[in-house]
């Protein structure tokens, strides 16, 4: 769609090991539509990213985290983009 979005607050938040307080924030994610590389279940955590005018809510945006890779969904599983380092 051509937006941009800055991860990085989001990938130190991970790496520090803080949560935001929503429910799913550090839960195991189980890849069940299949658009993430096949590992075992549990290996996939999901993060909160901040949906840039939403006040309430976790919105849709996800950081995606499993072994040493990480994907970004702006639309809830929808799309999945690796995130490169």
């Amino acid at each position: 769609d051509g937006v941009t979005h800055d991860l990085q607050p989001t990938i130190d938040r991970i790496r520090s090991g803080k949560l935001f307080t929503f429910r799913h924030d550090g839960a195991t994610y189980y890849n069940n539509e299949g658009k993430l590389p096949n590992l075992s279940n549990g290996v996939y955590k999901e993060y909160v990213h901040p949906t840039p005018g939403l006040t309430r809510g976790a919105g849709p945006m996800r950081v995606i985290t499993g072994g040493s890779k990480m994907w970004f969904t702006p639309d809830h599983y929808g799309t999945m983009i690796q995130i490169k380092f």
